[in-house]
């Protein structure tokens, strides 16, 4: 995880799907300093983190 060292405004993002391509796009969400997941649909209840 980033530190950020600024103060610009961070930004929260939904993901949207966690299939091969939204996994790399999550991971991208994750190691951006100025965003914050704020949530993630998945489309099936395997891929929850419940």
């Amino acid at each position: 995880m980033t530190v950020r060292t600024d103060a610009r405004p961070q930004l929260r993002v939904v993901q949207w799907a966690s299939g091969n391509i939204g996994s790399r796009a999550l991971r991208a969400v994750l190691e951006h300093p100025d965003l914050t997941l704020a949530g993630l649909y998945a489309h099936t209840p395997e891929k929850g983190g419940t």
